[in-house]
């Protein structure tokens, strides 16, 4: 079984964990999904 590294391709900062967490979850619905597609990631 081959094994490749991750690769990077869209990073955001936040100035807080709750921020950070919040972002991840909107991203992870199904809105988020569908603006993921549309960005290409």
């Amino acid at each position: 079984m081959n094994h490749f590294p991750w690769k990077m391709v869209h990073f955001e900062k936040h100035q807080t964990r709750k921020e950070a967490i919040s972002r991840e979850r909107y991203l992870k619905s199904g809105v988020g999904r569908e603006w993921m597609d549309e960005m290409n990631l």
